[in-house]
């Protein structure tokens, strides 16, 4: 790292740190001691392949993640925008092999919102586009770990709020997140989990990745319709080939490894209006 200190600002000129593959470049300065102002300059490149293994995600097998941005951060708050990249990724396991994955997005962090901008994502021979906004988020990931960060607990708080003038095209959410996050045991402990949006509301609680124990969900929608852009999300199709309007309602068990659960329940679905769109089944 190369710095410098003035009477009235202090300035890194250089920082470079790089381990297994991965590297990370920044530079930037403090200004005014007596009202701080941060800014920073930014440029991380992720092996997936060795982050996978560090985090214990072992489907992660092949790829790179490049972040390149700038953060500004001040005692009236802080921003980040920037522009990030995935090549080549790799995710394989017992249930899906998905190969060459590449995607791109535009991003925009303050203390009140997340935007990706511009996503573009290509999978599986199809492509993915949009836009994703969360807005009025407040959390924190407290995690500490004995040797190896592989073996971390996280404590995860999180609750959100809908923005208050959503539109049309938008899915506002609000919800309440509590849980514990074992990365050496591979479980996922969530004590409170609630989400509503404009007709859906769910709920969880119960571990996952244990022999013993399972998460319970209970999901009920007064339209079904408001998920596509869910099951899109999550690597489904662009265009859903049934279209269905109606409510719906699930009550179930998550058990099994995290990456690989088994989903196990009831489903009733009440359809009022029905349409297949236009192309093959």
């Amino acid at each position: 790292a190369r710095f410098s200190i003035t009477p009235d600002r202090a300035e890194l000129h250089s920082l470079q740190v790089a381990s297994f593959g991965s590297e990370l470049r920044a530079s930037g300065e403090l200004a005014d001691f007596a009202n701080p102002k941060i800014s920073l300059r930014y440029n991380l490149k992720v092996d997936l392949a060795q982050f996978g293994s560090t985090v214990r995600l072992p489907q992660l097998r092949r790829g790179t993640l490049t972040i390149d941005g700038q953060a500004n951060w001040s005692t009236a708050g802080y921003v980040s925008i920037g522009r990030m990249n995935v090549e080549g990724a790799d995710w394989i396991d017992a249930a899906a092999r998905v190969q060459g994955i590449t995607a791109s997005a535009d991003y925009a962090l303050d203390q009140n919102r997340l935007r990706i901008l511009r996503l573009l994502a290509n999978v599986l021979g199809g492509r993915i586009t949009g836009e994703v906004a969360i807005a009025n988020v407040n959390g924190a990931i407290d995690a500490d770990w004995k040797g190896s960060p592989a073996n971390s607990v996280a404590r995860i708080a999180f609750d959100s709020t809908p923005p208050a003038n959503p539109g049309p095209q938008q899915l506002p959410m609000s919800g309440t997140l509590r849980g514990i996050y074992d990365a050496g045991r591979q479980s996922l402990e969530i004590s409170t989990l609630n989400l509503t949006t404009r007709a859906t509301q769910a709920s969880a609680s119960g571990i996952l990745g244990s022999r013993t124990e399972s998460l319970h969900i209970t999901v009920s929608t007064t339209n079904v319709a408001e998920l596509e852009p869910v099951i899109l999300g999550f690597g489904g199709p662009a265009q859903v080939p049934v279209t269905v309007h109606g409510p719906a309602s699930f009550k179930g068990t998550v058990s099994g490894r995290l990456n690989a659960p088994v989903i196990a329940g009831r489903l009733d679905l009440s359809v009022k209006e029905a349409g297949i769109a236009s192309g093959e089944l």
